[in-house]
């Protein structure tokens, strides 16, 4: 299971060195894909946790925000440690692919994940 604590806790603990990547998708819009795929060296530092935060997915063209968030997800999957996570999904409906495909990184990151929020409008939970 996932144990919950604050992302204030978790950042300041001395134990782990956390780097925090905040991606904010009403700026980026498509460009998120991109964005995070090229970050994702960076966001594998040896020795460090990662910390990541993508917000208003809302801004994703609806037609296309399932494919986007599934490769998004997907691609997250190659960090060698993800500590923190908060999806913002409120006002929009990224389906059943990419539910799963967010359902399939946390499981991946199980062991390191400490912190998780997900915000999902409609009627599906975690």
């Amino acid at each position: 299971g996932v144990n919950l604590y604050s992302i204030k806790e978790a950042l300041v603990s001395p134990k782990i060195s956390v780097q925090k990547f905040t991606f904010n998708v009403e700026t980026l819009r498509e460009q998120i894909v991109e964005e995070v795929t090229q970050k994702i060296p960076e966001m594998s530092a040896p020795d460090m946790h990662t910390a990541i935060e993508i917000t208003n997915w809302k801004y994703y063209p609806w037609d296309q925000v399932n494919g986007g968030c599934k490769t998004v997800m997907e691609n997250l999957t190659r960090l060698p440690s993800l500590l923190h996570l908060a999806l913002d999904f409120s006002g929009t409906d990224i389906g059943d692919e990419g539910r799963k495909s967010v359902g399939r990184l946390v499981n991946h990151f199980s062991t390191t994940l400490k912190n998780l929020h997900l915000n999902f409008a409609g009627s599906w939970r975690m």
